[in-house]
């Protein structure tokens, strides 16, 4: 499938084959360089590269290997080697540069990568900007995408259009503006120059040696992959644990997985943000990803596009949780929470019995508070809440299961039994229809020794006052009596009737759900 704004990081080529063998440069190599179109060669001799720059580079090479069925053959004579890396010593006027494929750059013919070890974005040993997560290490990754064939989102580099609303003048920056959805950001590509996350709520890092992205982004993992294949990568159930606190190792992290059931997870007290949807890859927002953060801390995890993480933990702050549409489990901790399902069977975890917290009803939203205080979530679509003893599952109680929690009401007089609701709560999701429970409920002795017995006015009346609170209207009362009393109608689908009208007021509702949520485990 195309995907239009992926166009904007895409060169238009790529190297040849998939098995890529490179070279360092050594010290004391040269290579002539020509700052403009048909200015003065000027020969630089080379810095060479330490072990700890030499394992940063491998570093970096092996996460495209991770995403990609891209190979790296490291040999020793540059001359043998498809690409090559250099070491300049320019001061502090530049970063590094790169060709990409079957193009050249400052006058240098052929695949390199060219970094600047005077920069004060580059380190030369462990602890600072060339670990990951650091400013300098975010230049090697970023010179690499050149080099396999991704483009700058605000310039036109190789043919590539501009990222779809980037405004690049020298009143913007370097990297122009965020953009349309402000995808045009580090968080969501590796090639953007607004590095980081510049419009999040920490803003961008204070600090060269954490804070930046780690890696291909989603937007780089999905062109990386059209240009080269994807591969089988990661292991089901892998937990991605977000960072407490900012430091050596902490950046923007995007999550490819092929495979299921995965984790993020918190375990802090800060306020968290856990969102399990992918990079949709559309000119939209989540086009590149959304963000799972801790607020305070400069780092945190997108999902790419095809990856399915199910599950979020997080722990004792004011966290919010957004679901996907797979089967997704939340499990926000202690704090006052918000949790976001979607379209999938979305379950929140409490630790504890059903007896400890509370349960409160709205149209869509419901409230479960502990009874100590400690826990207290607002949901949004959400479909179930499992406890240590019980499993409620809303979503279900709130159609068939809430009308035959209703029918006890109107034809038997109370709330339901936990056995007996189990009992037909089940068949309504198997063979029985909610008519036929409805009507087997009526031949039952309990209703014919109980209700049963009203004569079919005050049976109607009952059901005014019982489930919409109210007396009857003379129309009304006049209408379902007559349909008794013609047999167009049994009690069974009278009751039924009143259970799904409009009028079947919420706060009864809440109160009926209060009850069956007593009940115990209902769908283990």
């Amino acid at each position: 499938m195309s995907y239009p704004l992926l166009a904007s990081i895409d060169w238009g080529t790529r190297l040849e084959g998939n098995v890529i063998s490179y070279a360092f440069l050594k010290e004391g190599a040269t290579l002539d360089l020509v700052a403009e179109e048909d200015g003065p060669v000027e020969t630089k001799t080379l810095v060479g590269w330490n072990d700890y720059e030499q394992q940063q580079a491998r570093l970096a090479l092996s996460l495209f290997s991770a995403i990609t069925p891209l190979t790296f053959v490291e040999v020793d004579d540059p001359a043998q080697a498809t690409v090559r890396f250099a070491l300049f010593d320019f001061g502090s006027t530049t970063l590094g540069w790169a060709n990409p494929p079957g193009e050249n750059t400052y006058g240098q013919t052929g695949a390199i990568a060219s970094f600047n070890v005077a920069s004060p974005e580059w380190s030369r040993e462990a602890g600072g900007a060339l670990d990951q997560g650091g400013y300098g290490f975010i230049t090697l990754t970023h010179e690499f995408g050149h080099m396999f064939g991704l483009a700058h989102p605000h310039d036109d580099g190789g043919g590539s259009p501009v990222m779809p609303g980037v405004i690049h003048s020298p009143y913007h920056g370097l990297g122009g503006t965020t953009g349309d959805f402000e995808l045009n950001q580090g968080v969501y590509t590796m090639m953007s120059y607004n590095d980081g996350w510049v419009t999040g709520p920490m803003r961008v890092s204070p600090s060269d040696n954490f804070g930046w992205a780690t890696g291909p982004m989603a937007l780089d993992i999905a062109i990386l992959q059209q240009k080269y294949g994807a591969i089988e990568a990661g292991a089901p159930g892998t937990v991605y644990q977000l960072a407490d606190m900012d430091g050596p190792g902490v950046g923007y992290t995007a999550i490819w997985n092929s495979f299921g059931d995965n984790v993020i997870r918190y375990d802090g007290a800060r306020d968290a943000v856990i969102n399990l949807n992918p990079a949709t890859l559309e000119l939209e927002w989540g086009g590149g990803g959304f963000l799972s953060f801790v607020r305070g801390v400069h780092g945190g995890f997108t999902i790419a596009h095809g990856v399915e993480v199910t599950t979020a933990v997080s722990g004792a702050g004011n966290d919010t949780l957004f679901g996907n549409t797979l089967d997704n489990w939340f499990d926000a901790g202690a704090g006052r929470n918000t949790i976001h399902g979607n379209d999938g069977f979305n379950t929140v975890i409490y630790s504890g019995s059903r007896g400890d917290y509370s349960i409160d009803f709205g149209e869509n939203v419901w409230a479960v508070e502990a009874e100590d205080e400690s826990r207290m979530d607002i949901l949004y679509n959400v479909r179930g809440v499992q406890f240590d003893d019980a499993t409620f599952v809303i979503e279900a109680v709130a159609d068939v299961s809430l009308l035959i929690g209703t029918l006890y009401h109107a034809l038997l007089d109370r709330d339901p039994d936990a056995q007996g609701f189990h009992h037909w709560t089940v068949n309504a999701f198997g063979d029985d229809t909610v008519e036929s429970i409805a009507q087997n409920m009526t031949l039952s002795d309990e209703f014919l020794n109980g209700r049963g017995l009203l004569e079919d006015t005050v049976f109607v009346q009952t059901l005014y006052a019982d489930l919409l609170d109210r007396e009857g209207d003379a129309g009304g009362l006049q209408y379902w009596t007559e349909a008794l009393g013609t047999g167009d109608m049994t009690r069974g689908e009278v009751a039924l009737s009143f259970g799904m009208s409009d009028e079947f007021d919420v706060s009864l509702m809440g109160d009926l759900l209060t009850a069956i949520g007593e009940l115990g485990d209902l769908w283990a």
